[in-house]
């Protein structure tokens, strides 16, 4: 007897996220006391196990809890050729817009007092070039996209999609608990929620997330990080990036697919404000502990 599938909804959101957490804290707590260097491999470890959580808890809720089948994936998307081109301008233009307020906001964290940097391997040989794009480029862009865009904002088909969208910014910049990262992971967090609201497909955003960290893990390694410190090369970058982003959003918010429905009535749920909480305390207390170091 084939057993029936259950509606998404915002409690498996919060399962899955809650969960992946969990599971993913609990590997890290082993591997941070297990492994007294903290050097490359204790990075990759730090990459590689909240990923395994995200995929592993998705992947049992959402195939198995609640019975959906493969073909329930991406059964309601209608995606076209030319939107993989929309998302590969978006992926460029949000890393290149991006690289001139992120670049001040390191400076203000550094006056503050804040050393909110994220830590990658250090480059030996061709090994850590094939684990860093696996490990930093490619593992996150499924882990992080099937929680925080596939199972959040499918939980939240019932709210009206700006609020999914808003609340999936916040979602997503609160779990990095990184105070210099906060507004850009906000912003791009909106954005991939957008995109996925609008397209019901999450192989966009995992293209977009992809780009976005192919680049930023490896564009000062084929130049130099001197040539990204000049105010002009920035100022160009942000006024590049800026018109990337036009191209690629700009037909997107003009297509007929999926448009956003702003009116739809369904109440955002208990277990919902809970989860952003629970964030919203934890990021504050990771960005507490920045200061005290």
């Amino acid at each position: 007897m084939e057993r029936k599938s259950r509606v998404i909804d915002q409690k498996f959101a919060a399962f899955c996220y809650a969960i992946a957490l969990c599971v993913s804290t609990l590997l890290s707590s082993i591997v941070a006391l297990g492994v007294k260097d903290k050097g490359n491999l204790y990075i990759y470890l730090s990459f590689l196990l909240p990923q395994i959580g995200y995929i592993g808890v998705f992947a049992y809720a959402y195939f198995i809890r609640y019975g959906k089948r493969g073909s329930d994936f991406l059964a309601k998307s209608d995606v076209k050729p030319l939107h993989y081109v929309w998302a590969l301008l978006i992926g460029l233009g949000v890393f290149f817009f991006a690289l001139l307020p992120n670049f001040y906001l390191q400076k203000l964290m550094t006056l503050l007092g804040s050393s909110a940097t994220v830590v990658v391997p250090t480059f030996n040989g061709p090994w850590d070039y094939v684990l860093c794009t696996l490990l930093i480029c490619v593992l996150p862009c499924v882990g992080e996209e099937v929680i925080f865009r596939k199972a959040f904002c499918d939980g939240m088909s019932e709210v009206a999609d700006y609020k999914t969208i808003l609340l999936c910014g916040a979602l997503f910049s609160l779990s990095h608990l990184n105070l210099a990262q906060t507004a850009h992971q906000f912003f791009i967090g909106c954005l991939l929620g957008y995109v996925y609201v609008k397209t019901k497909n999450v192989t966009l955003t995992m293209i977009i997330h992809f780009i976005n960290n192919l680049f930023a893990l490896y564009t000062e390694k084929v130049t130099s990080v001197e040539f990204w410190q000049s105010p002009v090369v920035l100022g160009v970058s942000n006024v590049i990036g800026a018109a990337l982003l036009i191209g690629g959003l700009l037909p997107l918010i003009l297509s007929k697919t999926n448009k956003l429905d702003n009116n739809k009535k369904g109440k955002i749920s208990v277990i919902t404000y809970i989860l952003i909480g629970v964030l919203a305390l934890a990021w504050a207390i990771s960005v507490g502990l920045s200061f005290a170091r």
